[in-house]
């Protein structure tokens, strides 16, 4: 099994890397990032990060 970093509980995935795991929640439509937080939130729902960033900068996506 991956190490516990390199592991995405959300799509059950494993990576050979830190960096394989960063892109992969890049680029999967599992993940809902918030680009505008120091430390970006990723939300389960596009509904979710939508309220979030409606709260956060007015906007949604």
């Amino acid at each position: 099994m991956a190490s516990t970093t390199r592991y995405c509980t959300r799509c059950e995935r494993g990576f050979s890397s830190t960096d394989a795991r960063q892109q992969h929640i890049k680029d999967s439509p599992n993940h809902n990032i918030c680009h505008h937080c120091s430390s970006p939130l990723d939300y389960a729902t596009e509904r979710e990060l939508d309220d979030h960033l409606e709260r956060k900068i007015g906007t949604t996506i």
